[in-house]
């Protein structure tokens, strides 16, 4: 019984361990049909994969993500920085001053959460 127990509580603190979140988002592309857009955050490292849909061309970035305030802020090998905001069920891409898109394109702007 006692193997059971210890068995059930090392299932339990590994799967609460485990912080990988996955998100997808197709984004409006002003150049290409859209971008197929797949997050994923894992303690503090990113990795963001991004296909151009029309433009057989895809991208993959990684780095570092912060949090604060409901705000994630990932910061890449590259130059650029994404920030995207909390919201139910997914993240919000907000613009570098932490602006919303306008309320008619807002959910264009969506990485819904994957669910597993």
């Amino acid at each position: 019984m006692k193997k059971i127990l210890s068995l059930a509580m090392l299932i339990f603190l590994t799967a609460c361990s485990n912080s990988k979140v996955e998100y997808v988002a197709s984004l409006p592309c002003a150049d290409c049909e859209a971008i197929e857009s797949k997050l994923v955050l894992d303690n503090g490292k990113f990795i963001l994969d991004e296909v151009y849909v029309g433009e057989n061309s895809a991208f993959n970035e990684s780095g570092e993500y912060t949090e604060k305030d409901g705000i994630i802020t990932l910061k890449g090998n590259e130059e650029r920085i994404l920030n995207l905001k909390r919201i139910d069920g997914g993240l919000l891409l907000v613009g570098d001053d932490l602006s919303e898109p306008e309320e008619n394109m807002r959910a264009l702007y969506i990485y819904k959460k994957i669910e597993k």
